[in-house]
């Protein structure tokens, strides 16, 4: 946890959408060819100049026996897909990587998104840790214009919990865990006015468990006992054809979206300067 406090330099200061983050998705995925509903089941590397494979150094299989032949991989699945061993690779991962992925620790979280008929909230208020509460950390925020419904709620909090806290509250019922949420925000901002602030004004509540996704089961990886190196290891690139990003090979910024950019763009930089190398070597045959 101290190396990557260390690593962290980008201060204090939050960045907040005003629209769904699947805008920023559905732009970053404009013009790209995206295969949906393919899930991979086998990545065969390194067999450039082998036999066999073509003219492709991989071949990525899916679970009903498509095959996808390419260049490189870039490994992006979440830190739970590796440890199940959903994906085999050929050959195997080195031991140094198997043993990173299995040291370094992913957790589940639930998000508990509360749509409020009107704000009761100061206009300046946007974030509350809570460390005691039932929900320990509280957003607030407004619905973008793309996301407003005819007599809907137009404000929302959204609640979040991670770790063994998280695995509690999803064992409650969807009604225990909304009482128990509104219960708190009444009492953060009761008045004389009104004091069930939040219950008066309540309008829908949507409950999000990550853990019950099928191909991400958690929220992301967090400081544990895995040794020193073990993320640089998980990052590391195995020979000239396979790389690996997403949070957990982020030395420094593992849970948060940025640090899954950054590794986004760092894998690119890798797999661009050995397509070079390859090209240049090819190019002296």
């Amino acid at each position: 946890m101290k190396q990557e406090k260390a690593g962290w330099v980008y201060g204090e200061s939050y960045l907040i959408l005003d629209r769904p983050l699947s805008c920023v998705v559905n732009k970053l995925a404009s013009g790209v060819s995206v295969l949906r509903n393919w899930q991979a089941k086998r990545i065969e590397y390194g067999g450039c100049g082998g036999r066999g494979q073509g003219k492709r150094c991989c071949r990525v299989v899916r679970e009903n026996g498509d095959v996808v032949e390419c260049d490189a991989v870039i490994v992006t699945v979440p830190l739970t897909i590796l440890k199940a061993g959903d994906i085999a690779f050929s050959p195997p991962l080195p031991s140094e990587k198997l043993g990173a992925i299995s040291r370094i620790g992913m957790s589940t979280a639930v998000k508990v998104c509360l749509v409020f008929k009107h704000q009761f909230w100061p206009e300046n208020f946007w974030d509350a840790c809570c460390p005691f509460g039932f929900l320990p950390e509280i957003w607030a925020t407004k619905y973008p214009s793309q996301g407003q419904e005819e007599g809907g709620g137009k404000v929302a909090m959204v609640g979040f919990v991670a770790g063994d806290r998280a695995e509690e509250m999803a064992r409650l019922s969807q009604d225990v865990v909304v009482a128990s949420s509104l219960a708190q925000l009444d009492e953060m901002f009761a008045s004389a006015i009104d004091p069930s602030p939040a219950t008066s004004s309540f309008h829908s509540c949507y409950v999000k468990n990550w853990s019950d996704e099928p191909f991400i089961r958690g929220a992301y990886s967090y400081p544990s006992r895995a040794r020193a190196g073990d993320r640089k290891a998980l990052a590391q690139p195995v020979g000239s054809s396979l790389f690996f990003a997403g949070e957990a090979t982020h030395e420094a910024v593992n849970p948060c979206m940025q640090g899954a950019l950054e590794t986004a763009e760092r894998a690119v930089a890798e797999l661009m300067k050995t397509v070079d190398l390859r090209k240049r070597r090819e190019s002296k045959l």
